[in-house]
This record gives C-alpha cells, sequence and structure tokens, in this order.
C-alpha cells in the first residue's frame, strides 16, 4: 500500500507541476510588450544613391534632409508631423511644409526600436499607401 502511495503522490505532485508550468507559459503569452513605438530622434537612410536624413523632435517638428542632384545643392523641408500608433500600418503625415505648397503622407512599420520602414509619399492622404511595396519604400536607421 505504501507503493501505491508513493507513486500517486509522485503523480499528483508531477500532475500540478505540468498545470504550473502551463499557467505560468499561458500568462506569459497573454502578456503583451507594451513598449510604444518612439519616431522621436534622426533616421538615416539612403536612396537613389543619395543618403536621406530624417528628423523628429518631441515638439512634433520635423525636417527632411537629401540632395537634389537636379539642383545640384541640398534641400531641406520643415514641417509639424502627425503619426498615429494605434494604427497598423502606422500613418505619418508632414504637414505645414514651408517649402511645397501641400502635406505629405505615408506608412511607416517599425523593423525593431532603431529602424523602420517608411512607405513613398503622397500628397493626400486618401491617397497614402495602404501596403508596403519593395520598390516604393524606403530603410531608415536612427542614428545616436
Amino acid at each position: 500500500m505504501s507503493e501505491l502511495n508513493i507513486i500517486g503522490t509522485s503523480f499528483l505532485e508531477s500532475y500540478y507541476n505540468f498545470i504550473l508550468i502551463s499557467f505560468c507559459i499561458f500568462l506569459n503569452g497573454c502578456i503583451k510588450d507594451n513598449t510604444v513605438p518612439n519616431i522621436h530622434g534622426n533616421w538615416k537612410g539612403f536612396y537613389n544613391n543619395q543618403d536621406i536624413l530624417f528628423i523628429f523632435e518631441e515638439d512634433k517638428s520635423c525636417e527632411f534632409r537629401f540632395y537634389d542632384d537636379h539642383l545640384n545643392k541640398l534641400i531641406i523641408l520643415k514641417g509639424e508631423f502627425e503619426i498615429d500608433y494605434s494604427k497598423r500600418p502606422i500613418p505619418l503625415s508632414i504637414r505645414h511644409i514651408k517649402q511645397v505648397e501641400h502635406s505629405l503622407h505615408t506608412i511607416i512599420k517599425f523593423i525593431d526600436t532603431d529602424s523602420i520602414i517608411i512607405s513613398e509619399f503622397s500628397k493626400r492622404s486618401k491617397l497614402r499607401p495602404i501596403t508596403f511595396s519593395e520598390e516604393k519604400q524606403l530603410i531608415l536607421t536612427r542614428t545616436k
């Protein structure tokens, strides 16, 4: 009878351990990473054999710098950005650009905290891309 009791206790302990471990794994899978992506900072990329720099400030101001081969000069566009992290893909709009008469609208996706994919820009928010296309996207890396 004592052998049966030992086997029964061992089985119950194993069963309870299994339930406890399963519950911990379940809880770990349910807990989401609530870190909010952050676009603030300097982002550098490469497009058409040119370096491109985006600067997003915490006060919602931004700059977009690139070299224009046709004009043979550095172009700096300054404006104010709007971003909605709750949507997927993440919409980004740059408004009140002094150098152009329209806003620029696009979508972005965070690869990780220091890398994003940005799609081509549109002049109208309703015509902004809704998906990413290999030919019309740019990968930006946060610079320190």
